[in-house]
């Protein structure tokens, strides 16, 4: 069963630790590493974890250092400042990137064979700087990017169609945050588009007009804000997609996921579907939008490389 011989996570807070879990739960990885600055919360995180791996026989789960991370097929980065409420995605930007580059080089020495899935936020810029500070090949630095929103919009539209969200065809693109792009005009049921499967639906929930769209886009935007503001921070959603992730990585598995996605050329990291295998990003796919989704898209890249050359990144 086991694919993998070890995964570290960097960052036992909230969400490195729910990573831990989700990760745990596939049985794809036979020893799990937790590192974090507070070594007392990895110690706990690892010993609360080292006893439900008692139920998935074989897996290994204890904290570490540098030096235990060492040969490590994957790296999960989630360490850095958690967001707060009313805080935006960018303004943890600075701190964020301080954290990686002082923690990820040295990951990067003792772990050269490794893909590096980042996971801090601002995500997509967080996966460029990774990409300029560890030295690897682009394609072995991804981010989590828009898997989770494009989870939760496959969701959505389930709730509206009746469908289930491993039926629904759909992506988000670009930045994973405000300016991330719902590409209904790409969206599929049953090969159907959506005006073409709400005009033969005989439910009838109403169609999935421009109303209708935008609020979904809306609510998928803005779900990790109303989850902060209820709870303080969001971590299983993310665990469960960082898993998915982590699954195409460990078995090869060549699936299609909206991964964060180095462009040297453009100078940007950003959610495209890829082609998601053993050695990271194996190809990106264009995808065709309309004319309003592609100027979304292009303000998506300029905003991103902006953040980016904020950073002295470029």
């Amino acid at each position: 069963m086991f694919c993998v011989d070890q995964v570290s996570i960097i960052g036992a807070g909230n969400v490195g630790a729910a990573c831990a879990s989700a990760l745990l739960a596939t049985q794809l990885f036979r020893k799990i590493i937790l590192m974090d600055i507070n070594r007392q919360r990895a110690q706990g995180e690892a010993m609360d974890l080292s006893h439900a791996a008692a139920f998935f026989p074989g897996t290994q789960v204890r904290d570490g250092g540098t030096d235990d991370c060492a040969g490590s097929e994957l790296i999960v980065f989630t360490a850095g400042a958690a967001q707060k409420p009313g805080q935006t995605r960018r303004e943890l930007c600075a701190v964020n990137a301080q954290i990686l580059r002082q923690t990820l080089p040295k990951l990067a020495r003792s772990s050269p064979k490794a893909v590096v899935l980042i996971v801090t936020n601002p995500v997509d810029v967080m996966t460029y700087a990774a990409w300029r500070f560890c030295g690897f090949d682009p394609a072995r630095v991804i981010g989590s990017g828009t898997v989770l929103d494009t989870a939760r919009m496959r969701a959505l539209l389930s709730a509206h169609t009746g469908v289930s969200p491993a039926s629904i065809d759909a992506y988000v693109l670009g930045e994973h945050g405000d300016s991330e792009t719902a590409v209904f005009s790409a969206t599929r049921i049953a090969g159907m588009t959506l005006e073409a499967y709400c005009a033969a639906c005989q439910s009838c929930r109403g169609s999935l007009g421009e109303q209708a769209r935008g609020a979904i886009a809306d609510e998928v935007k803005n779900a990790a804000y109303a989850i902060i503001e209820k709870k303080g921070s969001t971590a299983y959603g993310i665990a469960a997609a960082v898993a998915r992730i982590a699954g195409a990585i460990a078995r090869d598995e060549h699936a299609v996921l909206t991964v964060s996605a180095i462009d040297p050329a453009q100078r940007v990291a950003m959610s495209v579907p890829c082609v998601v295998g053993q050695g990271g990003v194996v190809r990106r796919i264009p995808m065709r939008m309309d004319k309003s989704e592609r100027a979304q898209m292009d303000a998506s890249t300029a905003q991103i490389r902006r953040m980016i050359q904020e950073q002295d990144l470029l």
